[in-house]
């Protein structure tokens, strides 16, 4: 088949992908269905097999691994382990109702019920990367109590929007024949998610993008959908579903080897729905990312009002300069921690940083849906003087996370949980004691880079390594946290996908083998508990409450989030208005400009390096002494400290 030879034609064809109704078709027969032959009757003896096999594996890592057991147990009333065994007796029973198609669904309902996005039913590999979509994307405005449902973006030019009126800005008022709230409702209790706002806004994301890896595709093959224009009139439309594949050509080759995938938290489905939302609605970027054309950040000049930048992680994260009526302010916006570089990741955020206003910064994390730790943890001091404290994280105490624990391969992957995983099994206590996946000197040793106040925003989307970093951000005092409803989503654990878990099983009693046709799982191994004034809560199930709480508006859906930039514009132009600024003179000198402070302190190597200076509006002069290798410049509003920056020799 001919490769399509230029940009849009590629666009075009992701965004159109393929007909829903062959997978669906495909996908629904039963297997087995031609057992009559010999070969037909090898077949079901290999199924059966392979079958017992994982749930046999599946009831072994629930019960000794999954960090989150006794606490879902205990809030849902649910027990995984007792519905795997009775699978387990069907499998085993050979139940003719027991198609292929059937025990996928068993065991991804098993798994949703959970209420934990991070632990996951993984699908067969063909399905990985694709998602059924609807061309089109919802958002909820209004209370709580009565939210309305918005169509934020569609996508252009498609031909199944031609001679109707339904675009952006459309309110949809029913869905299939009911009421779209109720459609939602309905929904979300298919969803994950510790709270019921939580499975809400999983329940919207769902109505539209069904990720298939990760669930099954929609029963029905389109959807009528009855909505409102701006004008008052009422109008349906049909629209059919299709799968768009997401799947990232350096993906497979990378993830299995890398250990800094042990070190990740993200929800596996909001990631995929995020590059699908890609395809859809940011073709560029998507398409420069597919073919290795994303360019560094450029300091040029700053960029205009409006007008975004980015770079390399053009995926991840991208800045601009906002209006508001409380003056010119900065908006980092952080899509996503899906990277393994995080030395580049900070490099570039600190790039982009520089071309924004110094008076105020406003962080926006809604939907992100997680990924490397150490990114997001590490990402937090650029934006405080405090030393950043990382979430720690404990492991479940049983014999199987002992005999990991144990082995030769896990010496420096689970040293500080080793002897306290011993001791917890020998005493009765249910977990390890906490320890930290950040090591505390790399969350620090970058240093305050942007020195106005910051305010971060969150939603109910907001998950794993992006509860994180919100976690963070507020239990080290970076800033107020604004929440779009009650919480983050509630994503408190470490993930590990079936490689990590072979590879830290391997010698021990509980290895595992592969699972057949790339079956697998994601599971949470290490649940996160917060530190600071926090210290000892756990974020799964409750997420992290914003101290300020924000319903989104109409003019938020359609024009740019106005009213929640107002907001974020006026908190931060009540806060103190300070700036620091270090530049090295030579070797050994450095000058030090600032404003708002009163005065400056310098540290070199951990020593005081002399007197507080005075600050003030002439640049102070500093000789450090010989020899040196890092010097800290601490400035001082009052008794409180404003400002900090690090220096390397």
């Amino acid at each position: 088949m001919p490769q399509p030879s230029s940009r849009d034609e590629v666009v075009r064809n992701a965004q159109r992908g393929n007909s829903l109704t062959d997978f669906f078709l495909r996908e629904r027969r039963p297997l087995g269905a031609e057992l009559l032959t010999d070969e037909g009757r090898e077949q079901q003896a290999r199924e059966q097999a392979e079958r017992e096999g994982i749930v046999e594996t599946l009831l072994e890592l629930i019960e000794g691994l999954y960090v989150h057991l006794p606490q879902k147990r205990a809030t849902y009333g649910k027990d995984p382990v007792q519905r795997l065994r009775l699978l387990q007796q069907r499998v085993r029973q050979r139940s003719a109702s027991l198609t292929r198609w059937a025990f996928d669904a068993e065991l991804a309902t098993i798994f949703t019920e959970l209420r934990d996005a991070h632990t996951r039913y993984v699908g067969p590999a063909r399905w990985r990367g694709k998602v059924a979509v609807l061309p089109f994307m919802l958002e909820i405005f209004g209370s709580e109590e009565e939210p309305r449902f918005l169509v934020s973006n569609v996508v252009e030019d498609d031909p199944v929007f031609e001679g109707t009126r339904f675009g952006k800005g459309v309110e949809v008022l029913w869905w299939n024949g009911a009421p779209i709230a109720r459609a939602v409702e309905r929904y979300a209790d298919r969803e994950t998610g510790g709270r019921p706002d939580a499975r809400l806004a999983r329940a919207r994301d769902s109505l539209t993008f069904r990720p298939l890896g990760y669930g099954l595709p929609p029963d029905e093959h389109w959807v009528y959908i009855r909505y409102k224009t701006s004008d008052g009139e009422e109008l349906e439309v049909r629209v059919d579903w299709r799968v768009v594949d997401t799947s990232r050509k350096d993906e497979e080759e990378t993830a299995p080897v890398l250990d800094a995938h042990r070190a990740f938290a993200v929800d596996p489905v909001s990631e995929s729905v995020r590059r699908a939302k890609l395809v859809l609605f940011a073709p560029e970027i998507w398409y420069r990312r597919e073919q290795g054309l994303a360019t560094a950040v450029s300091a040029a000049k700053p960029p205009e009002a409006g007008e975004w930048v980015t770079g390399r992680f053009q995926q991840n994260v991208a800045a601009k300069r906002v209006e508001t009526s409380s003056g010119e302010v900065g908006y980092l916006r952080l899509w996503s921690f899906d990277l393994i570089d995080d030395d580049g990741f900070l490099e570039e955020v600190q790039e982009l940083l520089k071309l924004l206003p110094s008076r105020g910064l406003i962080v926006d994390l809604r939907a992100n849906p997680g990924g490397y730790i150490l990114a997001a943890e590490r990402l937090l001091q650029l934006f405080t003087p405090h030393e950043i404290v990382p979430t720690r994280f404990e492991l479940l105490a049983t014999d199987l996370t002992r005999e990991m624990a144990e082995a030769r391969q896990n010496s420096v992957l689970l040293e500080p949980w080793r002897r306290s995983l011993k001791e917890a099994v020998e005493n009765g206590e249910p977990y390890s004691r906490a320890a930290p996946l950040t090591p505390p000197p790399l969350c620090n040793n970058v240093g305050q880079r942007y020195g106005g106040p910051v305010v971060c925003v969150v939603d109910a989307n907001t998950y794993s390594a992006g509860d994180l970093f919100a976690a963070g951000f507020v239990d080290n005092r970076v800033g107020p946290l604004i929440s779009i409803g009650k919480a983050t989503g509630a994503g408190g654990a470490n993930v590990w996908m079936p490689s990590h878990v072979r590879r830290a099983l391997a010698g021990t009693r509980y290895r595992i083998d592969a699972f057949p046709e790339g079956v697998g799982f994601t599971l949470a191994v290490r649940r996160a508990v917060r530190s600071g004034a926090s210290a000892g809560t756990l974020i799964e199930d409750v997420g992290v409450p914003g101290q300020i709480r924000y319903e989104l508006t109409r003019r938020d859906l359609t024009e740019g989030n106005v009213d929640l930039l107002e907001l974020c514009g006026k908190l931060l132009a009540s806060e103190p208005s300070t700036d620091l600024s270090v530049e090295r003179v030579g070797t050994a000198q450095l000058e030090v400009v600032s404003s708002g402070l009163d005065r400056v302190d310098v540290y070199v190597d951990g020593h005081p390096a002399g007197p507080s200076l005075r600050a003030g509006s002439d640049p102070l002069q500093v000789t450090l002494p010989s020899p040196w290798a890092e010097a800290a410049v601490l400035g001082f509003q009052g008794q409180i400290l404003r400002q900090r920056r690090l220096i390397h020799r």
